[in-house]
Parts: C-alpha cells; sequence; structure tokens
C-alpha cells in the first residue's frame, strides 16, 4: 500500500550494502554466521508453498531462482573474499510458510554447490527443522523462520507473550539448552520488523527483512523498512552487540 519498489537490482544492492557494512567494522572475526531466516522466494507457481493463498504479483518461477542466486552468488563472493574472517558459516532455514516445502533447499543447495566449488573456508547448515540451534561458546542462538512450511496458523508473535516465552523455555531446557546455564537468544524473521523483548527464556529478536514490508505485513503491523541484522557475540560473556543496517 506504500507503493515501494522492489526489483533484482534493488536486491543485489542491498546485499552488497549489508556486506559493506561488516567490512567498514574493521574487525577480523573469529568466525563470521551468515544467517537466512526463509521465505528466499516468494512462492511457487503463483502460491506459498503452504498453498494457503494466491501471490497475485509474483514472479515466475524461473525469474525468481535466477534473481536469487544470482544476487547470492555476487553477495557472497564479496563478502567470503573480504578478510573480515578466517572461519564463515552460512546457514539456511528451509522451513518457512513462502518457499519451504523443497523450494528453500533447492535454492539454498544450488548455492552451496557453488560455494564448495570455490571456497575450502565455509561450513553450509542448512535447516530443516521449523526451529533449530547453533551454539557459539557460551552462547545457545535459536533460530526459525517464524511460521514453519504446514501447520501453524499464525506466526510466533512480533512482541514475545507468555505462551511464546514458556514455549521456548521448554525447548531450550529439554534440549539441555537450560536459559539459567547458556545465554540463549531466539531469532526469527516472518514478521519482517525489527524490535528486541527478554523474558525467561532469554533474548527474543525479530529480525527486519532485506525485502522490507508485504502487503500482508503493511496492513498487520504498518509501514517496514527493509534492513538486515548485524550481531557481534561475545563468546564467553552475555554481551551482544546488536546492529541493524536499514536501506533506502
Amino acid at each position: 500500500i506504500y507503493n515501494k519498489g522492489y526489483s533484482e537490482s534493488i536486491y543485489t544492492k542491498r546485499l552488497l550494502a549489508l556486506s559493506n557494512e561488516i567490512k567498514k567494522l574493521g574487525k577480523e572475526f573469529d568466525e563470521v554466521f551468515i544467517v537466512n531466516l526463509g521465505d528466499e522466494v516468494d512462492g511457487w507457481n503463483g502460491k506459498t508453498t503452504r498453498y494457503d493463498h494466491d501471490l497475485v504479483e509474483s514472479l515466475s518461477n524461473k525469474e525468481q531462482f535466477n534473481i536469487y542466486t544470482t544476487g547470492r552468488r555476487i553477495f557472497y563472493d564479496d563478502i567470503l573474499t573480504s578478510g573480515v574472517a578466517s572461519k564463515y558459516t552460512i546457514i539456511s532455514l528451509n522451513n518457512s510458510n513462502h518457499s519451504g516445502k523443497g523450494l528453500s533447499y533447492i535454492l539454498n543447495k544450488a548455492m552451496e554447490f557453488y560455494i564448495e566449488s570455490r571456497y575450502m573456508n565455509v561450513s553450509i547448515l542448512n535447516f530443516e527443522r521449523f526451529i533449530d540451534t547453533i551454539q557459539y561458546g557460551n552462547h545457545i542462538i535459536a533460530l526459525t523462520h517464524g511460521k514453519d512450511e504446514e501447520l501453524m496458523k499464525s506466526p510466533l508473535p512480533l512482541n514475545l507473550d507468555a505462551k511464546t516465552d514458556l514455549w521456548l523455555f521448554e525447548y531450550y531446557d529439554k534440549l539441555g539448552y537450560s536459559p539459567s546455564k547458556y545465554f540463549t537468544s531466539t531469532l526469527k524473521g516472518d514478521i519482517h520488523k525489527f524490535n528486541m523483548n527478554s523474558g525467561k527464556s532469554g533474548r527474543y529478536v525479530n529480525c527486519p527483512s532485506i525485502a522490507g514490508g508485504s502487503g500482508w505485513i503493511e496492513l498487520n503491523f504498518g509501514d517496514t523498512r527493509a534492513g538486515a541484522l548485524l550481531e557481534i557475540v561475545e563468546k564467553t560473556s552475555p554481551n551482544i552487540t546488536t546492529l541493524p543496517i536499514w536501506f533506502n
């Protein structure tokens, strides 16, 4: 409803702007994690991969595939040759409501073949579960798109409520990652807005979207600025520097 443009050139420009912001920090990190929080493309054959609604202005399957893989190749080449880290890990969440059920996997597997043929210092993780974790030092970071590829009626909420806090606390505890023993964070992307809450389950972070707001986002949450999130995690302390990056 705000007539904001989004195109192949805008997508690639924003990816390179993100890479430049990382390089501008002027640091060499132990490890850089590049996390894709799902919904890499709009859908398949004009529908989300949940098949629960039509996508009236969606590009063709071929156009979406070409835009995603071309933009990502340019971005990965730029950041992976930048020297900002000696080790890189690329994590993709392949369970999401617009491009889950195999489509995200196809897109990210194509990029995996490309990266493995060019770079030796890059680990690649493709997560199939709705929510999954990584560990960095004393930090346990749960990653989720926020709405799954099949079952959920509504996404995890914008603000952490008591029900979600309890659900996440149980999730960490069942895995042996009690928030009393680890620094726990949950990062999610479905709502396309940036905000942070904290609860018994730890930090709860909604990450901005490189695409900005969709029609659904704008009607439910208002105007939404396109962005990405950088976080600098201190391995053995609870300190995390959070840097939202905003795009024009």
